[in-house]
This record gives structure tokens, C-alpha cells and sequence, in this order.
């Protein structure tokens, strides 16, 4: 080779280059990201947001009384809160935050792999391109869940960091308290964003612990023992303090102590073989939890502490018939019910994973049997190994609670078991590679190499860029970065027909009940007003009771949804049409109906 060949290929080779390479890269997809959140400005996509931005509201109004809520984690609103203040909308302001965290997440993630792949370039670009594109394709979403996967990325990366300093000679105990206090606040912030944090980390914290104990090299068993033990539990007391505060702020707020009530709302019917069958309940409107929230689904309880509006019983209602059967429930048919409903949604659940990671489940099954069978050292390949080890239990974890009924679950749940999926891949590339170099694979053997390593930015591309399903998939799973630029950037039609149509009708702090609660809903956000009851109440308001039911609550406004080709019901009991529109609309009160003519009847309700 010339000696010009030979200073090109050194070039090419230079650590400077290839970082300076990833720095571009990285701040053009930063930019990218935020020009996605400018584009997805307008988004009102998911009603849980709404929750999230009517906390917001009242936390920037500095209503903290109400504002503190255990359903619904309190980190997303605490960030939207300063935003709201600013003036900027609760889209806005969320789609702002999604993108300041996915830049954090990428830049995180992509330095990560600079450092533990001892700066090699290929690993460390394919995180940094495939997260890019994810983010941009996920982060539309109002919810927390870009959160979470960016704090599993950090957490990977603290875990590893202690990992080295464990197995480091002459740790001090101040360093080993240092390092528990640092593991602490990561959990402490976990806990925040998202209550299922907590059990993910408790559970990956123990296996950790194990692992340590049986393959770490430093030191006597009980010395392993012994540092490792320090550094948890000064995590736990740091931990403790950090979230105490708020669990205070909880535990006095409901009147008992409590960490947060999702669990105890979500979790409880999963072992309740009655939770799907017909019970005869009192006919009941569940009520906003204050005069300052959009929904009744901003503070949700367990049943025995559900706050509700006015309930009318019926003749054939028995109050007491569904605790007294509970109660005859036994913990072994409890046990067959759960470990059923399990088995029966984790086929679901596979699928729904693979609409936005289609080799998410076949790598950690592999990569655990290889470590199984030693075919795989975990010392060797520890940083791999975390993020199989994190992405292993955070995949158990929500496979121990979705459910068929539910599809599997949404798929912004599983976002983090993409992301540690690509992680465990890149970490993996640099042995891999030099594994076939020193024993001169054959161009074969190279080929198969490349085409497996390039399977997932090019999943990745396919499915969060531009938004499609097979061969990946077979079922449809992310919207796509280029479906999302070409509808974005124009408010949704429930604002602009709330604000050009349903204001001139409802004003400010109505009360109104819906046929189809979500999309009311989101009417209720753009109008100011109050929505009473959740989805699937499906009332007939041809029964006088409902009648009763929308006087005794001081409803003001009921909203009929009626497919064009349908008859609209008789609502002369319930009160005064007082407009009829027809809008592209989802008319039923099912997640994902798809939007049709619909004719929206403007009822106020006689008192």
C-alpha cells in the first residue's frame, strides 16, 4: 500500500476522528429530536397526559395541597410545572422534556459504550444512531415513559460504575457509603418517575448481589459479602431520606402510609378471578378528585377508599355482594387464577414487545443460555451481562402483570428492553469481532457477522422511522418518525373542534359526562370544564336512574357520540339539545377506535 493509502487508513482509524464523527452525529440527532418535539407541539394523544398536565397546572398555581397524588408519579409534573409557569401549554412543555431526556439518554448511553468498548467506534455508533431514531419515534407520547427508559440507561451505567469499584483493591468505607449514597439518589429518582422503578430495582439489586457474591475475584467471600452489603445498604438510607418528604406528603394526604397506590389499584385484580365477570354493582359517576381536576382518573384509589360522585342504588344492586364474595375468595384460587391469566397473556405479550423490538425476547433468551452453559464468561463480558441482567428482570417484571384482555400491554411499558437490547448487542461487538479476527472467520462467518449486527438500526429505522410492521412484526406497533412530521404540526380536531364549536356551548368549569368518556375527555382539557365517569360506563340514558344519577352530581352538560349511518337516542328526560355537529370522530368508547363521521348531540342536562 502507497504510503498516502497508508496515512488515509491511519486517518480513518484515528481515535479523533471516530469521536469527532460521534460528536456530529450526536448533535445532529439532538437537533433532530428537538425538531420532533417542535413538530409534535400540538400532541394530545394519550389521556393519562392529561393527568400528568392537570397535576402540573395546579403545582405551578401552587396548589400542592391538591396537587400531590399517589396514583399518578410525581417527576413528569414536577418538570412540566416551571415549564406551564413560563406560559407554555402542557404539550408543549411535555414534548420539550421528552426531548431534553432523550438527548440525556443517547448522550449517556453512547459515552457509556465510548468507555466500557475501550473507544470502539462501531459499538459505540450503533447505540447512538438506533436510539436516535427510537427516541424520535417515541417520544410523542404523554406519559413518563421516556423518562424511564432514559433513568434505565442511567441506571446501567451507575450499577456498572460500582461494579468496577468493587472489584477495585483498598476500597475505603467512605468510598463504599460514597458509592451507596450515589445508588441511592438513582433509585430515589426512579421511585419519582415511576413507581414500577421500585420493585424493578429491589429485584435486580438482589440478583446483583448474588452474582457478585458467587463470581466476584477480590477478596474472601465474606469480604465480597461485606462491601457489597455497604454499598446497599447505604443506598437504601439514602434513598429513605431523599423520598421521605414526599412519602410524608403522601401518607398524610390519605390518611395512611403509603408509597403510592398504583400498585394496590393495578396489581390486586390480577389475583381476582371476579374482575372480569358481570357483577351487580350500584349504578355510581365517578367525580373529579377536586374542583381543579380534569377527571375523576387524575387521584384513583383502591376500592375500599374510591371516592366517587353521588351513587344511586338500583333494586337489583347489593352493595355488599361483591366484598362478600372477594372475601370468600381463596389464596389457591387466587394463585390458579393469576399464574393462568399469566400463561395466557405472555403470547401477547412476546408479540406486543416485538412491535417496537423484534429481537428483544430471542437475545436475552440466548444470551442467558450461553451464559448458562459457559459458553459466555459473565467476568469477561460483565457490562453485557448488567444489561441482560437489568433487561431480563424488567421484562419478567411486566410479564408478571399484563394481561391478554389488554393485548399485552401498551407498548411504551417495554421501551427500556429495546434500548438494553441494543445495549447488550454494542457492548458485545468489540469481543465478538475480535473473536472472529483472531481465529480468521471466513467471509462467511464475517458476513453473517455484519448482517446480524446491522439487523437492529435497521429494525429500527423500519419501524420507529418510518413506521412499519412486517417483516419485524405481526402486528402493528410505532407510528414512525415520518408519519408523524407529515400529520404534525396542526392542532388535533378535539381542539379545534372544542374551541371553535363546544365553547360557544359549554363555558369554563362545566360539568359534563360523555358517551365516549376519552374523547370527552379530551374536550373537557381544551374547554377548562370537569368530566364525570370513565370509560366503559356505557350508561343508558333512557333509564330514569341515570337521569337521577347525572341531577344528583349537578351534571350541566351531556355529550352524545352516533355514528352518522345510526339513530341518535331519545333525550327528552335527559334535558335540552342545544346542538348537533358531525365531526371526523372516534365515536366509541374503546381505546384506539379509529375516527369516523360521527354525529356529536350537545345535551344540557335538566336538574
Amino acid at each position: 500500500m502507497s504510503d498516502l493509502g497508508e496515512r488515509a487508513k491511519a486517518l480513518l482509524l484515528s481515535p479523533r476522528l471516530q469521536a469527532g464523527i460521534l460528536w456530529a452525529t450526536y448533535v445532529v440527532g439532538v437537533v433532530f429530536l428537538f425538531v420532533c418535539a417542535y413538530a409534535f407541539r400540538f400532541s394530545l394523544n394519550n389521556i393519562d397526559g392529561i393527568s400528568y398536565i392537570s397535576i402540573a397546572e395546579q403545582y405551578a398555581a401552587g396548589q400542592f395541597d391538591i396537587a400531590v397524588n399517589a396514583y399518578w408519579s410525581p417527576m413528569i409534573s414536577w418538570l412540566l410545572a416551571p415549564l406551564l409557569a413560563s406560559g407554555l401549554n402542557g404539550p408543549q412543555s411535555f414534548m420539550l422534556i421528552n426531548a431534553l431526556s432523550a438527548s440525556i439518554g443517547v448522550g449517556v448511553g453512547s459515552w457509556y459504550l465510548w468507555k466500557r468498548t475501550n473507544r470502539h467506534f462501531w459499538a459505540t455508533f450503533l447505540f447512538l444512531a438506533t436510539s436516535v431514531v427510537f427516541f424520535s419515534g417515541s417520544s410523542f407520547i404523554l406519559t413518563p415513559d421516556s423518562l424511564v427508559a432514559v433513568w434505565v440507561i442511567v441506571f446501567l451505567v451507575t450499577l456498572s460504575w460500582l461494579d468496577d469499584i468493587l472489584d477495585s483493591p483498598e476500597v475505603s468505607t467512605r468510598r463504599l457509603w460514597a458509592c451507596g449514597a450515589v445508588l441511592g439518589i438513582v433509585g430515589a429518582l426512579g421511585y419519582f418517575i415511576k413507581l414500577f422503578i421500585v420493585p424493578l430495582l429491589v429485584a435486580t439489586l438482589i440478583v446483583w448481589f448474588v452474582i457478585r457474591l458467587v463470581t466476584a475475584r477480590k477478596g474472601t467471600f465474606w469480604d465480597r459479602a461485606r462491601s457489597t452489603t455497604l454499598v446497599l445498604v447505604s443506598s437504601v438510607v439514602i434513598a429513605a431520606v431523599v423520598c421521605a418528604p414526599w412519602v410524608l406528603a403522601l401518607s398524610l394526604k390519605y390518611d395512611e402510609p403509603t408509597i403510592g397506590t398504583s400498585f394496590s389499584v393495578n396489581i390486586n385484580k390480577k389475583f381476582d378471578p371476579n374482575a372480569n365477570s358481570d357483577q351487580v354493582t350500584p349504578l355510581e359517576l365517578e367525580a373529579p378528585p377536586n374542583e381543579h381536576a380534569v377527571s375523576s382518573g387524575e387521584d384513583r384509589l383502591p376500592p375500599a377508599g374510591k371516592s366517587s360522585g353521588a351513587t344511586i342504588s338500583t333494586e337489583s344492586a347489593d352493595p355488599g355482594s361483591a366484598d362478600k364474595a372477594d372475601s370468600e375468595i381463596s389464596v389457591l384460587s387466587r394463585a390458579k387464577y393469576y399464574v393462568k391469566e399469566r400463561l395466557a397473556a405472555f403470547p401477547h405479550y412476546v408479540t406486543k414487545i416485538g412491535t417496537i423490538a423484534p429481537f428483544a425476547f430471542a437475545t436475552l433468551i440466548v444470551f442467558a443460555l450461553l451464559l448458562l452453559f459457559g459458553f459466555i464468561n459473565y467476568r469477561k463480558n460483565r457490562y453485557a451481562s448488567l444489561a441482560a441482567l437489568i433487561g431480563g428482570v424488567y421484562f419478567v417484571g411486566y410479564a408478571a402483570i399484563t394481561s391478554a384482555s389488554s393485548g399485552g400491554g401498551n407498548t411504551r411499558y417495554y421501551w427500556p428492553v429495546f434500548l438494553l437490547t441494543v445495549m447488550m448487542v454494542s457492548l458485545s461487538v468489540p469481543r465478538m469481532w475480535a473473536s472472529l479476527v483472531s481465529r480468521r472467520a471466513g467471509a462467511a462467518k464475517l458476513t453473517a457477522f455484519v448482517l446480524i449486527i446491522a439487523l437492529l438500526p435497521a429494525a429500527a429505522f423500519w419501524q420507529h422511522g418510518l413506521g412499519r410492521s412486517a417483516p419485524f412484526a405481526v402486528s402493528a406497533g410505532s407510528v414512525g418518525v415520518k408519519s408523524l412530521l407529515r400529520d404534525g404540526g396542526v392542532p388535533p380536531i378535539e381542539q379545534t373542534f372544542a374551541e371553535a364549536k363546544l365553547s360557544t356551548h359549554i363555558p369554563p368549569g362545566s360539568k359534563i359526562v360523555g358517551s365516549n368518556y376519552r374523547t370527552s375527555l379530551k374536550f373537557a382539557y381544551f374547554l377548562d370544564a370537569q368530566i364525570y365517569g370513565n370509560a366503559g360506563d356505557n350508561f343508558d340514558i333512557s333509564d330514569r336512574a341515570v337521569h337521577e344519577l347525572l341531577s344528583a352530581n349537578n351534571i350541566d352538560f351531556y355529550l352524545d357520540f352516533t355514528p352518522l349511518a345510526s339513530n341518535s337516542p331519545d333525550f327528552g328526560q335527559l334535558g335540552s339539545v342545544i346542538a348537533r355537529y358531525v365531526a371526523k370522530l372516534p365515536c366509541a368508547d374503546v381505546k384506539g377506535a379509529p375516527p369516523r363521521q360521527c354525529v356529536i348531540t350537545v345535551v344540557e342536562v335538566g336538574n
